[in-house]
């Protein structure tokens, strides 16, 4: 009430007259400043000519929206308790007691204590940059945005719409020039599936063995799941399944807490590839002619210890033969070697490279391979007793009778399947005979 009362007593004065329409007074008005950044304390300024130049003006008065006091003086400080739009008066009055008045409203803004600027992004169909304090009243505030440190723009609403990616920070300017500067903000595009990608393929050609790597930039969390149970938070991950299948892996992009987005795709992981090779004698001449190799899969790489990457190779030299099998990572991944005596020629002896020399009668096994049942047949009788022993490629004896028969059956089918040699000594040579059971 007393507010108001206040107001009726300047209306009734002044006449109930604005300084504009009042022909005593060419101008009534005023100004004001905020006397600090730190303060809610403005300082006035009244105007006011009278028309007479016999008179003048003998007092201003005061009334600053907020109490019930009224002030005098032409320039007048008064201390407000808190932001605001508060309204303010200003009544004039002559010598001769004319009286004139004047109105506005005047905005009292935060002080810089409480500018605290700060920068978020704002997610929706167009991302953009919004930077707080705001205000309804247009102009209160003046932004000043900087990319990379570098001052790009000011403007006055605070936003940026479609930022580039970067990092960012914006100084909040109000309308005494008091200034706060926000926090970095390092913005990346929010990502949708298909602009997202990712790569895998096997490790050292383990077909269950994944390495896996991200192509949508960095500085992202990345959130694997690689859809067996198991997941990863890192960079380009390496996994290894236990088994065979199909798996559905996705990768999830994240910005700190927020999330960026997320792709996935199918995986086909194949078993591990059953890798082997086989050599095969092909005889001929009373020894072996050729050997062959037999691989899974059929199109591995081999290379024979003769330096030979054919699948079949000539006998030449009676001595043990390896062939081994390589991946494309080339990796050893199955090896065979087989003691091969060339047609008429004597294996070394004790792998040296000492030669034996057969006498005229020689020895025939057969049927070669077996599957267990051997014939030893000499071309002669036998002068003396000799013993025959079968040995496997270690040189290990699994076999072993001292005979004077020309022809006899040897009983082997509780050997394994594989190469073995028969080799007959009359104490002073010996003879070899290279057999394969199966």
């Amino acid at each position: 009430m007393k507010q108001l009362y206040l107001l009726f007593v300047l209306l009734c004065l002044s006449g109930i007259t604005m300084a504009q329409s009042n022909p005593q007074f060419t101008n009534v008005s005023f100004t004001y400043e905020r006397v600090s950044c730190n303060s809610y304390q403005l300082l006035f300024h009244g105007k006011a000519t009278a028309t007479d130049t016999t008179d003048a003006i003998a007092d201003y008065s005061w009334y600053f929206g907020y109490g019930d006091s009224t002030y005098h003086g032409q320039d007048v400080s008064f201390s407000y308790q808190g932001p605001g739009t508060y309204t303010v008066w200003l009544m004039v009055r002559t010598v001769k007691g004319d009286t004139a008045s004047t109105f506005r409203n005047v905005n009292v803004y935060q002080d810089s204590t409480s500018l605290s600027a700060t920068l978020e992004v704002r997610r929706g169909d167009i991302d953009s940059l919004v930077a707080y304090p705001r205000s309804d009243v247009f102009g209160e505030y003046g932004y000043q945005w900087y990319f990379n440190d570098t001052l790009v723009m000011i403007n006055s609403n605070g936003i940026v719409p479609y930022p580039a990616p970067g990092v960012y920070k914006v100084a909040v300017v109000n309308s005494l020039g008091c200034t706060s500067v926000s926090a970095p903000l390092t913005y990346r595009y929010k990502v949708d599936s298909t602009n997202m990608f990712f790569s895998f393929g096997p490790i050292a050609c383990d077909p269950q063995f994944i390495q896996f790597v991200n192509f949508v930039g960095t500085g992202f969390t990345q959130a694997w799941n690689f859809g067996d149970n198991h997941g990863w938070i890192g960079s380009n991950p390496e996994h290894r399944y236990d088994s065979a299948g199909t798996y559905f892996v996705t990768l999830t992009l994240y910005d700190g807490p927020e999330y960026i987005g997320s792709l996935t795709r199918q995986i086909d992981i194949s078993a591990q590839q059953h890798w082997s090779v086989t050599i095969q004698p092909q005889f001929g001449g009373n020894g072996v002619q050729f050997l062959t190799a037999y691989t899974n899969p059929s199109d591995a790489k081999i290379v024979w210890n003769t330096g030979d990457s054919a699948r079949t190779i000539p006998v030449t030299v009676s001595g043990k033969y390896v062939v081994t099998v390589f991946d494309q990572c080339k990796n050893v991944r199955a090896t065979d070697s087989v003691i091969a005596a060339a047609p008429d020629q004597h294996i070394a002896h004790n792998n040296s490279d000492a030669a034996l020399s057969f006498n005229a009668n020689v020895a025939k096994a057969y049927p070669n391979p077996s599957s267990g049942l051997v014939n030893l047949q000499f071309t002669g009788p036998l002068l003396k007793k000799v013993v025959v022993s079968v040995q496997n490629q270690q040189g290990q004896v699994l076999y072993n009778r001292t005979t004077a028969q020309q022809s006899q059956q040897l009983d082997l089918s509780a050997l394994p399947k594989g190469y073995y040699l028969i080799v007959i000594s009359d104490g002073i040579s010996r003879k070899v005979q290279p057999l394969l059971l199966q």
